[in-house]
C-alpha cells in the first residue's frame, strides 16, 4: 500500500490494508512522516525523509505562483501538487524501496500518483484506491504525471520508457448512487470497506 502522508489520504485505506493481512497477505505500508512506524502494520518511507504535505503544498505555492493567481489557478494546485511536485518526492523513494523489497501488487491512494509511476517502471501491477469521486480532473493530474516525466530525474541508470495507462485499475468505494456518471478509468472495481 502507499500514500501520502496525510490523515485523509493515508486512513481511508487502512481498513483495506488491515482486511489484507487478515486474509493473509502480507501488507507493508509505504508512507511519510509522521506515520512512519506509527501505524498497526509495517511500513516504510515512500516520501522524501523530512518532507511534510504541507510542505510539499508551500512549495507548489513557491514554485507557481503565476498559475495560482489565474482565474483557474483553483484547478492549477491540485494539479500541480498531486501531478508534478509529489510524483518526484515518491518515484525514486519508491524505486529504491521496490528494488529492496520488490511487491507483488501496489495499492496506492489515488492522488499518490508516483506510487502508480514507480510500479509501472518496475513491471508491478498497481491499483488506485478512490478518496472521493473521480473527476476528469483526476484523469488530469495522471496525464500531467505521464506527460511531465517528472520521474525521468531520478532514473539513475534505469532507462526511462514509456509509461503504461495510468491508473491500472481503480478501487470505488463510492456507493453506485453518487458515483460521477462521467468516464472512470479502466477496470472499476466497487468496494466497500469493512469496519
Amino acid at each position: 500500500m502507499a500514500s501520502l502522508p496525510a490523515y485523509g489520504h493515508l486512513y481511508p485505506m487502512l481498513p483495506l490494508a488491515l482486511a489484507c493481512r487478515a486474509a493473509g497477505h502480507d501488507v507493508v505500508v509505504a508512507v511519510g512522516e509522521p506515520f512512519h512506524e506509527r501505524l498497526p502494520l509495517p511500513t516504510r518511507l515512500g516520501f522524501s525523509r523530512g518532507l511534510t504535505i504541507s510542505d510539499l503544498e508551500q512549495e507548489v505555492f513557491t514554485n507557481h505562483q503565476e498559475i495560482l493567481a489565474t482565474p483557474d489557478g483553483r484547478l492549477a494546485f491540485p494539479k500541480a501538487l498531486f501531478g508534478e511536485s509529489a510524483p518526484k518526492r515518491v518515484v525514486p523513494v519508491l524505486l529504491d524501496l521496490f528494488d529492496r523489497e520488490p511487491p507483488d501488487l501496489v495499492v496506492h491512494e489515488v492522488t499518490n500518483i508516483g506510487a502508480a509511476v514507480a510500479a509501472d517502471l518496475t513491471g508491478v501491477r498497481s491499483i488506485a484506491f478512490g478518496l472521493g469521486l473521480w473527476f476528469t480532473l483526476t484523469r488530469e493530474w495522471y496525464d500531467t504525471a505521464i506527460a511531465g516525466h517528472a520521474y525521468r530525474w531520478h532514473m539513475r541508470e534505469r532507462e526511462p520508457g514509456p509509461l503504461g495507462e495510468l491508473p491500472g485499475g481503480y478501487l470505488d468505494p463510492m456507493p453506485p448512487s453518487m458515483r460521477n456518471p462521467g468516464p472512470l478509468p479502466r477496470r472499476q472495481l466497487p468496494i466497500r470497506s469493512v469496519a
